[in-house]
């Protein structure tokens, strides 16, 4: 190649705004753990695919698909050079998931998105300018975002450390301010938590406290990890300039017997590694106790399966109180397994 080639070459790409050199790492890792929620996941990442963060290879999409079965949406998906799916033929849980996600990852920053969230068309550029301001707050390790209804009313998104008190006080709110609370603010703040249906994780706070606790199932893993990173000498953020839309949050939806049961060990687990023993072995008897009575309704009204879960959430707070926590986590994994092939059954037409 002869020395004017070069020059002409060098100025073609001086001249030419659009041609832009893709990193060897990107900046950003977007992580979603999707639980047979293919349409939603799909719609999430369509909106993302259309950022120039995503295009530009500064941002990679990762899918951890949790207890996966074919699924022509899936097929759709792969077939993008910007995306990547990994297949997990049981469900592990949301943790196990997520740190699975990271494992693949090589982002600076890790974004955890729910499959059941909106996105304005103008997310990523905003949170690619947050990036910039988090990057220099150096101690900054998980930041939160401001979450809406579709009336664009504020859901909960952060709260204080979940405590005896505050659990057993909780039981007086409404649902959808027993565990987060609207956060009103109009510029970022430090908080406890934030829930992890969206959340911003630096990767070098990720691994200084290993990832998430894959000790949970589902539920209070957020909690649990912003506790050990501001122990670790880290902070915890909430941005209100960040906003996403979350559709179908626990406290808006029915609460079937296998979800209180993985709720209920999440807190016994949470409880065992935060709180003091005795307040550990209060909570492990009042979830034994909530069991019994639900199981009685349940088997009064006529709904044996709901009935068959709660004897096994008795079981679960009892083998926890005992320190059998492998077993107690076992017996969630086979409610959940049981669970989602249930829901794999053709139904019987009407």
């Amino acid at each position: 190649m002869t020395p004017a080639s070069v020059t002409d070459i060098s100025l073609q790409l001086q001249l030419s705004p659009t041609i832009r050199i893709a990193p060897a790492t990107p900046r950003l890792s977007i992580v979603i753990v999707n639980y047979k929620q293919w349409r939603n996941a799909k719609r999430v990442v369509d909106s993302l695919l259309q950022s120039s963060l995503v295009q530009s290879g500064e941002a990679e999409l990762i899918i951890v698909d949790n207890a996966a079965r074919p699924n022509k949406l899936c097929r759709r998906l792969r077939q993008s050079k910007k995306v990547s799916i990994s297949s997990r033929k049981l469900n592990h849980g949301f943790a196990k998931a997520v740190n699975e996600g990271w494992a693949q990852s090589r982002g600076e920053w890790l974004l955890l998105l729910n499959p059941d969230v909106s996105l304005a068309p103008s997310f990523l550029d905003a949170l690619n300018n947050a990036l910039s301001r988090w990057s220099n707050e150096k101690a900054a390790g998980i930041v939160g975002f401001r979450l809406l209804d579709r009336a664009d009313v504020v859901q909960g998104s952060t709260g204080a450390d979940p405590s005896l008190r505050r659990v057993l006080a909780g039981l007086l709110r409404p649902r959808s301010r027993r565990k987060c609370q609207p956060l009103q603010a109009s510029e970022a703040v430090q908080v406890s938590w934030v829930t992890g249906c969206g959340m911003l994780i630096r990767r070098e706070c990720l691994e200084a406290v290993g990832g998430f606790d894959p000790d949970f199932f589902m539920y209070y893993e957020d909690a649990d990890l912003c506790r050990r990173v501001r122990a670790a000498g880290w902070q915890v953020w909430h941005d209100p300039s960040l906003e996403l839309i979350h559709h179908h949050p626990l406290h808006l939806r029915p609460v079937p017997a296998h979800l209180r049961l993985m709720t209920r060990h999440s807190l016994l687990t949470y409880a065992f590694k935060h709180w003091p023993a005795w307040q550990f072995k209060v909570v492990c008897r009042l979830a034994a106790i909530d069991a019994i009575a639900r199981r009685l309704w349940s088997s009064l009204v006529g709904r044996k399966r709901s009935a068959k879960i709660f004897g096994i959430q008795r079981a679960m707070a009892n083998d926890c109180r005992k320190g059998f926590f492998h077993r107690a986590y076992r017996r969630v994994w086979q409610v959940a397994q049981l669970q989602g092939r249930r829901h794999e059954r053709p139904r019987k037409p009407r």
